[in-house]
């Protein structure tokens, strides 16, 4: 206890410091979802080693084809292992291919430019990436370093800028892994490039912009599907004025800059937290034959609270949500909470329940796709709801049907997917989450 103790304490100053709270292992795996080459960046290898070396992949195996493509039969290479293609002249003098796994030390010395293999131009190399072994997919070479002046990661690194603006001033090998965002590219600005980008999906084209242009990300949502979709590429000056002003829409003028990290963190600074919250529930008395209708209105007011950085004011109560796309299992987002001075949420009554129901919507409107952990956990023993912090019963009435029989986990979740009320989840599952402070 006294361990985990002195772990959460860095923690917790970490974020007082205004770093990054953010894990080499929770590094990595952000870097491997936005770019399956991560590895080949030293820096980044450097960082993540261990998790490059042991991620096993599925690749293409065969002894003996006419072209890579014909392969078909597929194998899980060994830790440390990467996906190979090698041309050889067989014993009727045919060019032949033969797909399979390699050790480092293979991928080196019988795919290294220098080789004399290679002065019979028979082609051959090594990638990290699932089924990445065929001509139909050409990877980039996960051993050698890229000549292009990209970001390794450029969502986390967007990530840790957003966390701390002086990060490149700070830490030596983020000039490195972001090293497009820490101003070291020169030439022509290179922004990211889709044109019809969904929710959870990321981008990994590129453009270069003419001189005087700017990258530029742009939301839209359909009206009658709510579905989410993503513009990115490069604008003049004055669309992006125009855009910014009636869209969601930010520009920026660093490479790769333009991400949905960016946006919605853009998006989130533009929000203001107004210093009055009302609401008017109306209640009407049964008219009679001498009477009208009567309505009596509510007004509830409530100051204005200093929050600090990254949380939000709704209603009465100082909330944290995490960044788009950093999901966590509940037991890490309890920790992050406890990091960040406070806790998973626990709704007390139905007014705070309705007021983030307003704001989630405000946000997201009703995405199915946008569930949170929120502090109410299943007692293994009694096999009754409760809210972790206290141990105490969870009271509300505000289950997704029958609190017994249609849930599937013992960690309390909450949000559009399931209404906006409380559903049993798999406590190891990755989902959205919601600190209170207390």
């Amino acid at each position: 206890m006294e361990s985990f103790r002195l772990v959460l304490s860095v923690i917790v100053s970490l974020a007082h410091l205004g770093l990054p709270v953010l894990s080499d292992a929770k590094f990595c795996a952000y870097a491997f979802k936005d770019n399956p080459y991560a590895c080949q960046y030293p820096h980044v290898y450097k960082k993540c080693q261990h998790e490059c070396d042991d991620r096993q992949l599925n690749c293409f195996k065969c002894s003996s084809v006419e072209d890579p493509s014909h392969c078909q039969t597929t194998t899980t290479c060994g830790p440390s292992q990467a996906c190979s293609m090698t041309g050889f002249i067989d014993q009727s003098f045919r060019k032949r291919y033969a797909l399979g796994c390699a050790n480092t030390t293979q991928c080196s010395i019988f795919h290294d430019s220098r080789h004399t293999r290679n002065e019979l131009h028979m082609p051959g190399y090594c990638c990290k990436q699932d089924k990445c072994n065929s001509n139909q997919v050409k990877p980039t070479d996960p051993l050698s370093v890229s000549k292009e002046c990209r970001d390794a990661t450029p969502y986390a690194c967007q990530y840790m800028l957003d966390k701390n603006q002086n990060i490149c001033d700070h830490h030596g090998t983020t000039r490195e892994i972001c090293a497009a965002m820490c101003g070291q590219c020169h030439g022509p600005l290179s922004c990211l490039n889709c044109t019809d980008l969904g929710e959870n999906e990321i981008c990994k084209t590129f453009e270069s912009c003419d001189n005087g242009k700017k990258c530029i990300i742009n939301r839209e949502v359909d009206i009658q599907t709510l579905a989410v979709r993503y513009r990115m590429g490069c604008s003049t000056e004055n669309v992006c004025s125009a855009m910014a002003n009636a869209h969601d829409a930010v520009c920026c003028n660093t490479h790769s800059c333009n991400n949905q990290v960016l946006l919605l963190s853009n998006l989130t600074a533009k929000t203001t937290v107004p210093s009055t919250i009302t609401t008017t529930p109306t209640t009407t008395t049964k008219p009679t034959t001498t009477t009208q209708p009567t309505t009596t209105t509510i007004k509830v007011t409530y100051p204005a609270l200093n929050c600090g950085v990254d949380f939000v004011q709704v209603g009465g109560t100082c909330y944290y949500l995490n960044p788009e796309g950093r999901t966590e299992i509940w037991e890490d987002a309890k920790v992050i909470c406890m990091a960040l001075d406070s806790q998973l949420v626990e709704f007390e009554t139905e007014r705070e329940l309705m007021e983030m129901k307003n704001y989630l919507i405000s946000k997201h409107g009703y995405d199915r796709h946008y569930s949170y952990w929120i502090g109410g956990k299943k007692n293994p023993q009694s096999s009754s709801w409760e809210w972790d912090s206290s141990n105490s019963p969870i009271l509300t009435t505000a289950w997704f049907g029958d609190k017994d029989s249609n849930t599937q986990g013992e960690c309390l979740e909450y949000g559009a997917m399931y209404d906006f009320k409380w559903y049993g989840g798999r406590c190891h599952l990755q989902s959205n989450f919601i600190c209170e402070k207390k």
